[in-house]
C-alpha cells in the first residue's frame, strides 16, 4: 500500500545550501530514492534555508497543516537534526505528528515506533544540540579573543561614518559620511539644536541614512551621540580601561602617542533564546566588556560632551508616569496610521495630545495630521459609549462574539496542552522502564544516571511550558463564564465609568476600624495628611483603574475611532458607525446626554 508523504530538507546557511554533501538537492535526492524503494508517494517537497533552532518556520507549519488535514501519512527527512536542533523542539514535533497519526521517517535513524528507536533518536537529538552549542561557544571564544587583540569583530553594520577594513580588521573613517556625523554633533552640542531640528534639516537636504531609508529617526541620532566610537578618549581614560580589565595592555602600548581614539565596545550583551524561539538581549557586567580602539572621528570632545549633557536633560515623558491613554489601542488617523500619544512640556504644565504616528515618525507629512487634545477626545468617545450601552443588547452581543473569537483562537493552545500532558505521561512511563532495566542489571550506574538526567531535564522543560499555557487554559474557563457576568457588569458599568474618583488628601492612622463599632472621633493624632507625591500616586492609580475599565469595554465593542483633521470623530463598533462632530465646549455641554444620529449595521 502506497503512503502519501512530504519530503523535507533544511540547511542553516547559504554555504551549506551549495555544498555538494549537504545541499538541499542532495537531501531531497536521497529522500526520493528512499521513498521509491519503500512504497511512499511524495505529494510535496519542502526545502528551507533556516536555523534549526526555530520551530515556527514556514515549512514546518506546512507540515503541521498537512498532518492536521489528514493529507499525509508520513514525513521523510534526510537526518533527524533537519527537523530540530534542540531536544525540546524535537520532542514537541514528534508528539504533534504522533497525535495527528503521522510517522516521521529519517534515513539516518531508527523507527520512532519502538522504545529502542525512540531512545536512540532522542540521544541523537541530544548530541545534535550539544554539537551546535559547542560550535557556537567555540566561535564566541574566537571572537572575544580577536576583540582582546584590538581587532574589530565585523557585524552587519559599521557605525555610521566608519567602514570595515577586512585586511586590517579595523574601522577606517568614511570622510563623506563622517561629515554628516560631525554636523549632528555640531548642531546638537555646539549650537544647542533639538534632535527634531536635525532630522528636518537632514531630511530636507537628502542626507543618506544609516540603512538607506528615506527619512532619519531621532532615536538614531540619540544612539550615535552616546556611541563611544565617536568620542575622543584621553590617555587617562584608556589606562583606566586597562586597570578595569576592558583593554589589553599590549593593545594600549600599540596605540600612537598623542592620539585620542574612539572605543568600539564588544561583549556587552549576551543573547538568550526562549523556549518559543524569541531571542532576548541581556546586559553583561561591565568588567566583561572588551574595548577596541578605533580611528579618531575628528569630532571635538567638547561637542560630544555638550550633546550628551543636552540629551540627559531631555527625558521623554513616560506614559505610565503621567496618565493613562485609553484610546491608544483604538485610535486611528484618516490616513490609516495609528494615533500616537504625545506629551508637550510647557511653562503652564504638561499638555497631552493624540497625533498621527506616521506624521510623528517623519516618514512623510500626513495631510490629515492634527494634534487632538487627549482629554477632550477621550471624553467625547467615553460619553458616546456610555450612552450607547444604555441599550444592553449591544454590549451583550459583542461580548459573546468576542468570547467566541478568543476561544476559537485558543484552539491550538488547548491542543498543545493535551500534547504536553501526554508527553509527561510518556516520560513517567519511560522512567518506569529505565527503573526496571536498572533493577535487572541491564543498565550500568552511569547509563542509568545519564538516561534519567536527560529524562528529568526534558520533563522539567515540559512542565515549565505547561505552566505557561495554564494561563491560557484559565482564560478559556473565564471566557466560558463571561456571558453570565455580562448582566451584572451592565448594571454597574455606567456607575463605574461615570463617577469621579474620591481622592482624600489624608489617611487615618492608629487602630483599625471594625464593622459595627461606634463612629470614631477624628483628632489631629488620628489623621496623617498625604504628601503631594502620595496624592499624585493615588490619582494616577484611580485614573488607571477607570482607564482599564474603558479599555475592556472598548475592546468588547470592537471599537475603532478615526480622528479627522476637522475635529470629527468617526466611531465604529460591531453594531454600527457614528460621527461625532467637533462642537464648541459650551454647545457640547448643552447636548451632553443626547445621542447623535448613527447608522447601525
Amino acid at each position: 500500500m502506497t503512503m502519501r508523504a512530504i519530503a523535507y530538507a533544511r540547511v542553516s546557511t547559504e554555504q551549506q545550501a551549495t555544498d555538494d554533501k549537504t545541499s538541499l538537492s542532495e537531501q531531497l535526492l536521497a529522500v526520493r530514492k528512499y521513498a521509491e524503494s519503500h512504497g511512499y508517494e511524495i505529494v510535496e517537497e519542502i526545502a528551507e534555508e533556516m536555523s534549526g533552532r526555530r520551530q515556527d518556520t514556514e515549512g514546518l507549519e506546512k507540515i503541521r497543516d498537512a498532518a492536521d488535514s489528514g493529507r499525509i501519512a508520513a514525513v521523510l527527512v534526510y537526518k533527524w537534526n533537519r527537523l530540530a536542533r534542540t531536544v525540546a523542539r524535537f520532542e514537541s514535533l514528534m508528539l504533534e505528528m504522533k497525535l495527528a497519526g503521522v510517522d516521521i521517517v529519517s534515513l539516518d535513524g531508527q523507527s520512532n515506533a519502538t522504545a529502542t528507536g525512540r531512545m536512540f533518536n532522542r540521544l541523537m537529538a541530544v548530541f545534535s544540540e550539544y554539537q551546535r552549542d559547542d560550535l557556537v561557544e567555540t566561535m564566541q571564544q574566537g571572537k572575544r579573543g580577536l576583540a582582546r587583540q584590538g581587532r574589530i569583530v565585523p557585524s552587519r553594520f559599521a557605525p555610521y561614518g566608519f567602514e570595515y577594513d577586512r585586511e586590517m580588521r579595523a574601522y577606517r573613517v568614511d570622510e563623506e559620511r563622517m561629515e554628516t556625523v560631525r554636523a549632528l554633533f555640531r548642531m546638537v552640542g555646539a549650537e544647542g539644536q533639538a534632535l527634531w531640528a536635525v532630522k528636518r534639516a537632514f531630511d530636507a537636504a537628502g542626507v543618506p541614512t544609516t540603512k538607506g531609508a528615506p527619512h532619519w529617526h531621532t532615536t538614531t541620532f540619540r544612539d550615535m551621540i552616546f556611541n563611544d566610537a565617536y568620542r575622543p578618549h584621553t590617555p587617562e581614560e584608556l589606562r583606566a580601561m586597562v586597570e578595569a580589565g576592558n583593554l589589553a595592555p599590549d593593545v594600549l602600548a600599540g596605540l600612537d602617542a598623542g592620539r585620542s581614539p574612539g572605543i568600539a565596545w564588544y561583549n556587552r550583551h549576551k543573547v538568550e533564546t526562549t523556549p518559543d524561539g524569541r531571542q532576548i538581549k541581556m546586559p553583561k557586567p561591565r568588567e566583561e566588556w572588551i574595548a577596541v580602539p578605533v580611528s579618531e572621528s575628528g569630532i571635538p570632545r567638547e561637542w560630544v560632551e555638550a550633546a550628551r549633557e543636552r540629551l540627559r536633560d531631555n527625558v521623554k515623558p513616560s506614559d505610565a508616569g503621567y496618565r493613562s491613554w485609553n484610546l491608544k489601542p483604538f485610535g486611528y488617523c484618516e490616513c490609516g496610521a495609528r494615533l500616537k500619544p504625545h506629551t508637550v512640556r510647557r511653562p503652564t504644565g504638561l499638555h497631552f495630545y493624540y497625533v498621527c504616528a506616521a506624521h510623528r515618525r517623519g516618514k512623510a507629512p500626513c495631510p490629515h495630521a492634527k494634534y487632538h487634545p487627549a482629554v477632550d477626545t477621550e471624553e467625547r468617545v467615553s460619553g458616546f459609549v456610555l450612552r450607547l450601552i444604555e441599550d444592553p443588547d449591544v454590549l451583550r452581543e459583542q461580548v459573546e462574539a468576542q468570547a467566541a473569537r478568543e476561544k476559537d483562537g485558543l484552539r491550538d493552545t488547548r491542543r498543545r496542552i493535551g500534547a504536553l500532558a501526554q508527553r509527561l505521561a510518556e516520560a513517567d512511563a519511560e522512567r518506569d522502564r529505565y527503573n526496571r532495566l536498572y533493577a535487572r542489571g541491564k543498565l550500568s550506574d552511569a547509563e542509568y544516571d545519564a538516561y534519567t538526567a536527560e529524562l528529568d531535564a526534558r520533563k522539567a522543560t515540559t512542565e515549565e511550558e505547561l505552566g505557561r499555557l495554564g494561563d491560557a487554559r484559565r482564560h478559556v474557563e473565564h471566557l466560558d463564564r463571561l456571558p453570565a457576568l455580562v448582566e451584572e457588569y451592565l448594571r454597574d458599568l455606567p456607575y463605574l465609568m461615570g463617577r469621579e474618583p474620591v481622592i482624600r488628601d489624608y489617611e487615618l492612622v492608629g487602630h483599625d476600624y471594625e464593622p459595627g463599632a461606634p463612629p470614631r472621633t477624628l483628632t489631629p493624632d488620628s489623621i496623617r495628611h498625604l504628601t503631594q507625591e502620595e496624592l499624585a500616586e493615588k490619582r494616577r492609580g484611580a485614573e488607571a483603574q477607570r482607564s482599564e475599565r474603558f479599555g475592556w469595554l472598548y475592546g468588547a465593542l470592537g471599537l475603532r475611532v478615526v480622528a479627522h483633521k476637522g475635529g470629527t470623530l468617526e466611531v465604529s463598533w460591531g453594531g454600527g458607525v457614528c460621527k461625532l462632530e467637533d462642537l464648541p465646549t459650551t454647545t457640547r455641554a448643552r447636548t451632553r446626554g443626547t445621542t447623535p444620529s448613527c447608522s447601525r449595521v
